[in-house]
């Protein structure tokens, strides 16, 4: 068993007027410690036994998605970033800005592995869900109803 425990630099994106994505500014977040048994199906055992709250969990596993991509296990970051998004769906919905980032995420890992249409596909859900929130509430003011 080993843990991991690392500061974590990712470039937020944006779609240009070209339909392609570009870097705007970066932020740095850290990816908490994690036990790494058997692999990514272990872990996330783990993780749905130390914390219930299931939008808390995806949090956690996208966290873990960028660092296995940034480490270049882009499979188990695919793995994170799909189960982030499935639990994304189940307690958000498919419509809200958190899941679009989820799709985001898990597209830039599977673009890598070589699943241009399912990225694409991903990527396209994702600006819809931006583009359809733009015009609601600010998600702060949605949080105060």
């Amino acid at each position: 068993r080993f843990s991991i425990a690392s500061r974590v630099r990712l470039p937020p994106m944006s779609k240009s007027s070209f339909g392609r994505f570009e870097q705007k500014s970066t932020f740095t977040f850290s990816v908490p410690k994690y036990s790494y048994s058997s692999g990514v199906e272990e872990t996330i055992k783990e993780l749905e036994e130390k914390n219930p709250n299931a939008f808390e969990r995806s949090i956690e596993l996208q966290n873990l998605g960028i660092f296995e991509a940034q480490h270049g296990q882009l499979s188990s970051s695919k793995e994170y970033f799909e189960e982030s998004l499935r639990l994304r769906i189940e307690t958000v919905g498919e419509n809200d800005v958190n899941t679009a980032l989820a799709k985001k995420n898990l597209a830039m890992a599977i673009v890598q592995l070589g699943e241009i249409e399912r990225a694409e596909e991903l990527f396209t859900q994702a600006m819809e869900i931006h583009s359809t929130n733009e015009s609601d509430d600010a998600p702060e003011e949605r949080a105060l109803d």
